[in-house]
Formats: structure tokens, C-alpha cells, sequence
């Protein structure tokens, strides 16, 4: 199956460096984002669902080998819940959207953006850099790979 380019959809998540789960809930919550023809089900009842590299790449939008890269996400979170997820593949790259996200955010709230404050590790092992806002409000990044 390999050298067909095909791979369970648990198979596809984690090679892409994913949650195992991943392709399978994009799947059942966004159907159409499927590029016709890369995925079927093989098998009776369940069965097990698989898909191509072509169909992987056209869902995330990069190769296996870029997703796999340094990989660094972005993310804002509300009430402790997880809104906004972003991916880059550089600190530099995750910072600017990382500023993005902040930028926008204080736009949203009225707040000068001259005042932003400066990022800061939010945990004692200094992996998540952010900022914590009012309203229960945390956007910040951190490197994954």
C-alpha cells in the first residue's frame, strides 16, 4: 500500500503528525474539503477507511515531508477551549502569526495596539510563550517537533 501512496486514515494522521483521530473527525465534520477520488472505505460494516498522499496533501495543504518538518502551533484559546489553531514550520514564522493573532485580537477588543505587551513563557518548563488576556483569553506558541 505504501509504494501505492494509500494509508488507513490513522495511519495518514500521524504521519503527517497529527492527532491519530484527525483525518477521521475532518472526515465526519467536513466532507467536501475531500478531494474527490484520493479516499474510499474498503470493507463491510465500519470497514476501514483509507486515503492517498495526494488526498492527505490536498486536505492539509502541505507534503508529508513538510508536515513533518519543525513544526511549531499557535493557539487561542477561550474559556480554557482551543478556537484558533495555527501551523508553522519555523519560530519566526510561528511568532508573526502568533503577533497576527495578538494584532487582531486587540483590534477586536479596542485596545491601542502600541500597547501590546511582550510575550512571556507561560509554563514553569517554558514552552508555551504568550500572552494571557482579560476575559479568559490566551493566545501563545509553542514548538511541537
Amino acid at each position: 500500500m505504501k509504494d501505492l501512496g494509500l494509508m488507513t486514515f490513522p495511519e495518514a494522521s500521524e504521519r503527517w503528525n497529527k492527532e491519530r483521530t484527525y483525518v477521521l473527525q475532518r472526515y465526519n465534520n467536513y466532507p467536501e474539503k475531500f478531494l474527490e477520488g484520493t479516499f474510499t472505505k474498503i470493507g463491510n460494516g465500519k470497514g476501514t477507511q483509507i486515503i492517498s498522499r495526494e488526498g492527505m496533501e490536498y486536505l492539509t495543504g502541505m507534503t508529508e515531508q513538510e508536515a513533518n518538518n519543525e513544526v511549531w502551533k499557535i493557539f487561542v484559546l477561550q474559556d480554557s477551549n482551543i478556537v484558533n489553531e495555527k501551523i508553522a514550520t519555523s519560530e519566526k514564522k510561528a511568532y508573526l502569526q502568533f503577533s497576527k493573532l495578538v494584532r487582531d485580537y486587540l483590534e477586536w477588543t479596542g485596545v491601542s495596539i502600541k500597547d501590546i505587551p511582550k510575550p512571556t513563557y507561560l509554563d514553569k518548563a517554558q514552552k508555551n510563550r504568550g500572552i494571557k488576556f482579560d476575559f479568559e483569553t490566551v493566545i501563545y506558541y509553542k514548538k511541537e517537533k
